[in-house]
């Protein structure tokens, strides 16, 4: 009987620690036109950055190919209908994505340190080697 308890304390206990590598998501409108792969241009002073993103419904990931940066894990990521709020944790500095479904695109700010950056995300093609 002892050990019977022992294994459902320990059920309850994992079932309460069931998140996807300590990233989240939150809202329950989910607009399943975001899922999938995008990418598009940071406007930044005197020149622009590609990026591209990964959205899933439970997690999604950061690529700059230009920085070496591949696959950066999420902090979080609250849908809200045609909304998106997407919070990295970069070492210690924190990146705010926010934006918004328009059609074919996302239309969307990146704060950093203070600094705000207007960025609109395509969907994501692989161009192919010539």
């Amino acid at each position: 009987m002892k050990k019977l308890w022992m294994l459902l304390v320990v059920l309850i206990f994992l079932t309460g620690c069931g998140t996807t590598s300590g990233k989240s998501i939150e809202g329950s409108q989910i607009n399943e036109k975001f899922l999938g792969e995008w990418a598009g241009d940071i406007e930044i002073p005197q020149s622009s950055l590609t990026i591209n993103l990964k959205l899933d419904k439970s997690i999604g990931t950061l690529s700059v190919p230009e920085q070496g940066l591949k696959d950066y894990p999420f902090e979080s990521i609250t849908y809200d209908g045609n909304k998106i709020n997407i919070i990295i944790n970069f070492k210690g500095s924190k990146i705010n994505i926010l934006g918004e479904l328009k059609e074919d695109r996302i239309d969307g700010t990146i704060i950093q340190n203070g600094e705000t950056f207007a960025v609109e995300l395509m969907p994501f093609e692989e161009q192919p080697f010539l």
